[in-house]
């Protein structure tokens, strides 16, 4: 009966917070008929809890939950029926006579409210992992870049932290196995390793996570299971090798599958790397951070790790700004000018940018002598322009010069859907779109 444990607190849960609620609504002349439904709808919401416990005593039973967060999460638990109960008690013999005063009971609700609040919690870093509230599935990957990051780091731990943490951690080191990092997880657990390098079926990770769901040993023995491609996304990995440092771009994936899968969930193009992928940029310097501290509107870091930066450029600029940019060219790898009406003048002022590879120009009003001076950009990579008076002239001269060009957008531009199919079709190394 453990399995349904989630359900039914979500139940009493629902119910033991509309009491409280119905119980401060009534004392609205409009809703005091009401009155009567309050005590009835808690001591339902407790009976419920009750329940609720027995089945946490199974799922506990389990042996898959342990340490200082399980104990506090069952203390609050209990604590939550018994104050429910004792509130219920009051509230019932107060239907028709005043024999406990109001201000006790509207006491006795409010720590019945901040108790569930508190066992929620605890509940959520079992069930999530620590801070479940603000934990997102995938998020040590979406902070990076496309590609920069390895296999393990970006695409492998992320699973573990949202299906695994909150029985193989530190605290709570279930089957003597922590899976918070790279290292934890090699040194496997009490049965030994449980990774073989290049041996996935021979892996007790992968093993377990691809047993029956009705084996005692399946994991993770509650929650949400591992998808088919997060399955396989392990399989990848223990494929090629099981490195800590292990790419995409030296190991891509071959299943077409999981090539989508990874582009939606982390929005990584498989195989491919940037320029400024290969590199962690140029030194970091103080006047750059200064630069950054002075403009955070504009400019900010790509990635954590990474010294390259973004700049994004409103309608609101100023040929100064721009020009207090160019101390920082070299570092600059990502604008977004879309919607700033910037002048091909005025973006010059920004120095050679060497290293920018990822330029967005959409809704502005460059036409082809504009954008057939981009060429003086050798790095771009990403081109970016949607509803510019741009037409075929311009962008098969651009496409002439730019080699290392990978995706452009030519969208509600003047470049007919004729002409458009005949670039595509000339320039098939380009995704054009």
């Amino acid at each position: 009966m453990g399995e349904i444990h989630p359900i039914v607190v979500h139940f009493a849960v629902t119910l033991l917070f509309a009491a409280p609620l119905l119980f401060w609504l009534t004392k609205l002349p409009a809703l005091y008929f009401l009155k009567d439904l309050v005590g009835p709808l808690n001591g339902l919401g407790s009976g419920i809890g009750i329940f609720a416990l027995w089945t946490g005593w199974q799922l506990a039973n389990t042996g898959f939950y342990a340490g200082e967060d399980f104990e506090s999460h069952r203390f609050l638990a209990f604590s939550v029926v018994i104050i429910g109960s004792i509130a219920t008690i009051f509230l019932l013999f107060n239907r028709h006579q005043n024999i406990f005063s109001d201000y006790l009971i509207k006491v006795l609700l409010l720590v019945q409210g901040v108790l569930i609040v508190a066992t929620g919690n605890k509940g959520g870093m079992l069930t999530h992992g620590d801070k479940p509230w603000i934990k997102t599935p995938h998020s040590l990957s979406l902070n990076k870049m496309e590609g920069s990051f390895t296999i393990y780091d970006g695409l492998i731990q992320p699973i573990f932290d949202l299906k695994c943490i909150a029985c193989h951690q530190e605290t709570n080191k279930n089957g003597g196995l922590s899976l918070v990092n790279f290292e934890s997880l090699m040194e496997g657990g009490s049965s030994g390793p449980v990774i073989q390098s290049g041996e996935v079926n021979q892996s007790l990770l992968f093993e377990r996570i691809t047993l029956s769901k009705s084996s005692t040993k399946y994991m993770p023995p509650t929650g949400w299971p591992l998808n088919y491609d997060e399955i396989n996304l392990i399989a990848h990995w223990i494929a090629t090798g099981a490195k800590k440092e292990a790419n995409l771009i030296d190991h891509p994936l071959t299943d077409m599958r999981l090539v989508s899968y990874v582009e939606e969930v982390y929005g990584i193009k498989n195989g491919f790397q940037s320029k400024i992928e290969k590199q962690n940029g140029t030194m970091w310097t103080e006047e750059i951070e200064n630069i950054l501290k002075k403009y955070p509107q504009y400019l900010q870091r790509i990635a954590v790790n990474t010294n390259w930066v973004s700049l994004k450029i409103d309608s609101f600029y100023s040929a100064d700004i721009l020009e207090e940019f160019s101390n920082i060219t070299t570092s600059i790898a990502w604008i977004d000018a879309g919607k700033s009406n910037i002048t091909l003048e005025d973006f010059a002022l920004l120095g050679a940018l060497p290293n920018l590879v990822r330029l967005s120009l959409d809704f502005n009003k460059w036409d082809n002598q504009a954008v057939s001076q981009l060429v003086n950009y050798p790095s771009i990579e990403f081109l970016n322009l949607y509803a510019n008076p741009v037409g075929e002239e311009g962008i098969i001269q651009l496409l002439n010069e730019k080699i290392s060009l990978n995706k452009l957008i030519i969208g509600a531009t003047q470049v007919e859907e004729g002409e458009k199919s005949g670039i595509i079709k000339n320039y098939p190394g380009v995704e054009i779109l």
